[in-house]
This record gives structure tokens, sequence and C-alpha cells, in this order.
């Protein structure tokens, strides 16, 4: 049923068998967008365990959810009564879209008891009791989804916009002043919590850490104790074939950064001649060498942003499985590295990528989706969901956990990982504790998050403040 609803045109649906195959033809056609824009559809509400309707079965829900989601890209969906455990991988992206707290014709499974959601979520429709315990859904673990470990402090590069040279790390050690690093007993260690935690993945990055010479012993390590390790890397030494087939019989998924769109601008941000040849070199090589995943990461600089076409030729040919762009990170005292107007170009030539089925790309870190127009930038944007402490933190070379590489808050020590998520910063953080007053209400507050919360502190001082970037601190 459409109906009209505060200016906008309403789809109201049972989320039954019936819908869910109508949803996933639409999506596998490619005419979601076209349905929806042909009939005026902005928002769609769709139930799970309306009243009269016959919902579709437990596992047909878990398989066609997926669909849904891909099918309603272009409309704002909310998913009314849909237990938060049947979105599976799709959650951590999608958790915003969800609401389940009316306990109405509700039951809750014995495992409910153990998922960190069981204080927002009401269970399930009676109409699954029978399925429930031969059914597709767990209780959801109260964990990170991986922990990002800054295994070396040194880098071969100087880029300007570094959050290591920022933060624990400025002068690289000038004058011969040494820097913290984590032993290699260290992050064994935390491969031991990770694997006993069941932590799905652990992140290698710096620094470079290619440049420690027991990165292949730390790999074995991981590998042996049932941890994936993803690598973030400039490329370093990677041109050559041997090595970085040694790399891919170690790791299944590396991201190589970029700084620019050819050798000049390249260069003029690492402060290294050849550092573009370098980077493309270590892409081609790990291809070449049949990594599963190569993942190219780029922050995103007004100077970029301004030559993203040619940036985008590079990338099509380094033939990448995603592209990660990164809004520039704010230091104390640095200057804004792109504006809002560039930011909306970015967002424009993402979706035109995507439209033209060329790259694989997003938006990677906090960005607040009200700096232009909210539904575009969601579209291509990760929001706050993997960024500051929200799904997952980080290990520095002192030992320092911390929400993220650039937010210089001690959550603890690295010998208890648990405790570091369990601390009460990051439970403020996950409760949404720290949304701005002037993002209450909105429809994509749980995803965006208020954008980034160590830029609104830096500019404001206050955790609780607008993302400077934000509609509400343009207003101020």
């Amino acid at each position: 049923m459409i109906e009209p609803k505060d200016g906008a045109r309403v789809l109201n649906f049972a989320l039954t068998g019936t819908f869910l195959s109508f949803l996933k033809n639409l999506a596998g056609a490619g005419r979601a967008g076209d349905f929806w824009r042909s009939r005026g559809i902005t928002r769609a509400d769709i139930r799970l365990g309306l009243p009269g309707s016959r919902p579709a079965g437990l596992r047909e829900l878990a398989d066609g959810l997926p669909g849904l989601l891909a099918a309603a890209a272009e409309a704002r969906i909310r998913l009314t009564g849909v237990p938060f455990c049947l979105l599976g991988e799709n959650l951590l992206r999608n958790e915003y879209l969800l609401e389940n707290g009316d306990g109405t014709g509700r039951f809750k499974a014995p495992f409910c008891a153990g998922c960190s959601y069981a204080g927002r979520c009401a269970g399930f429709p009676e109409d699954y009791r029978g399925e429930i315990l031969a059914g597709p859904c767990r209780a959801i673990p109260d964990k990170p989804i991986e922990v990002m470990v800054e295994a070396e402090s040194r880098c071969s590069y100087s880029c300007p916009y570094c959050f290591n040279r920022n933060t624990f790390a400025p002068g690289r050690g000038a004058r011969g002043a040494a820097l913290p690093q984590l032993s290699a007993g260290a992050i064994k260690d935390i491969i031991r919590q990770l694997a006993a935690w069941d932590v799905p993945r652990l992140r290698f990055t710096g620094g470079e850490p290619l440049l420690r010479e027991d990165l292949p012993e730390l790999l074995r390590a991981a590998r042996e104790g049932g941890v994936r390790v993803w690598i973030n890397t400039n490329g370093h030494g990677l041109g050559d074939a041997r090595r970085a087939g040694e790399l891919c019989a170690l790791t299944d998924n590396v991201l190589v950064s970029l700084r620019g769109w050819d050798a000049a601008s390249d260069a003029a941000e690492s402060g290294i001649k050849g550092s573009f040849e370098q980077s493309c070199g270590a892409a081609r090589a790990l291809r070449a060498a049949g990594l599963k995943t190569l993942r190219l990461g780029i922050c995103a600089t007004g100077r970029l942003i301004r030559n993203l076409d040619a940036l985008g030729e590079v990338l099509k040919g380094l033939a990448p499985d995603r592209v990660e762009f990164y809004r520039p990170v704010p230091s104390p005292g640095g200057k804004d590295e792109a504006s809002r107007g560039e930011l909306a170009l970015l967002v424009d030539k993402l979706l035109d990528w995507r439209a033209a089925g060329d790259l694989n790309a997003y938006v990677a870190n906090p960005l607040p989706f009200c700096f232009y127009d909210e539904d575009k930038v969601s579209r291509v944007a990760l929001g706050a969901v993997l960024g500051e402490g929200n799904a997952r933190f980080a290990v520095d070379p002192r030992g320092f956990c911390k929400p993220a590489y650039y937010m210089d808050e001690n959550l603890g020590d690295c010998r208890d990982l648990r405790a570091a998520w369990a601390s009460p910063f990051l439970r403020s953080v996950r409760a949404l504790e720290f949304l701005p007053e002037s993002c209450s209400g909105c429809f994509y507050a749980g995803k965006c998050r208020g954008g980034s919360r160590h830029a609104a502190r830096l500019a404001y001082g206050d955790w609780r403040a607008p993302d400077p970037l934000s509609r509400a601190a343009a207003e101020l």
C-alpha cells in the first residue's frame, strides 16, 4: 500500500515470501531505482509479523534480506520487527534500518539472552517459534570485528596528512629520538587474545608494516592461531614478484595506498620520487601473484578530488576489488585538506563510477552525511560504523589501545583487549552517547553517527559537538 506521509509517498508492506521474491527480481534486473522513482516512492516501511500476513520462512528471510537491501538502495527503508541477527553479515552497515523494540506478539529464543542487542531487540514473531532452534539465527556476540595493530612506527614516506606522524611519531625520530615499537612477543600475545576471543581479523598497519623484518613470522603465528590478517601498506618492496608471492601465501587481503594520480602528484605528497611507480607496481605484482582481495586506499585531498578523472583511469588499470577513499583526518593546527564542495564532487564521481560498473569505490571513514545530499552520501559512504571505536579499535606502537589510529584516547593496555573494548569510553561510543543533539531524529543517525567525533572535539572541544563539516556546524 502506498500512502502520502510527511510530504512523501511511503510504501507500507508486509515482509512476506512473495514480497521478498519481488524485490529480489527487481534488484537482479537492475530495475529497483526505476521502480521507486516512477511511483514517487521515497520511503518504504516494511514490517515483519504484520497481523493478517504470513511471513516468509526464517531461512528464506535470512537469504532474501540482502536482496531486499539492494533493491531498496534508492529509497529510505525501515525494517520494522526484524530481529537484528537476521541481517547476519549485513548488520554492521545496515543496523540503522532496523526498528524492533515492540514486544507485542513476540518471543525470545534461548540464545537471545547472550546477544549484544538483547536490550534493543524484542525478538521474533510467534510464527517462527517452531523454526527458531534449527534456523540460521544466533546471538550476536559483543566483540569487535577486528583489531588494528600499528606494527611499525617507521615509514618510507612522509605524507603531510599522516595520522602516524601527527600523533605518537612526530618528526619520525628526528635528531636521534627513538620511536616506540611493539615487540614480536607483544604482537603474538595480541594474536593469542584474538584467537581465544574469536575475533575474526587482525589488521597490520604502520607506519609501514613491511619494514618489519619479522613480519612473515608474525603472519605465520596469526595463521597458526586461526586469525586472519589484513595488511595496509604503501607497497614497500612489493614490486618484486618473489616478495609479492611470499606475502600472498600468508594473507589474502592487502590494501595498497596511493597519494596522487601520476608520478609528480604522488611524489609531492610522499616526499619520495618514484612512490607512484612503487605503489602501482606493488598492486600489479600482488594481483599477478594471485592475491584474493586487492584494495586501494586514497586520502581525498581537495587537490586529488579535482583530478578524479585522471585518477579513475589509473584505478581501473590496476583492477582492484575495492577502492577506499578517506576524508582527510583533521590534526591539531592543521588546515582542512578538502572542502564541502570538493567532497560533494567526490560523492558524485563515486556514484558515476558505480552506475557505470567501473569501480567499487566508497568513502570508508566518518563523514557527516548532511554536508551534502544525505541519500547520495549514504550510497557511497560507510558512515562511522567502522570508525572511531564503533566496531573495532587500534593498538599503537606504545601498546596503548585507542578508538582509532588518530584518536589519542588511551583505552587501556594491549595485554587486555577485552578490557579495552569494555572501557567506559567505547561503551559510550557504541551507545551513541556522543551523538550531537542536532542529529537527533535523523534517518541516518545510526550509520553516520554524527560524522567524526574526533573532528568535532578538535574543532569545538566536545565529543558531542557537531562535526565541522556538518550542516549544524555550517549554521553556527
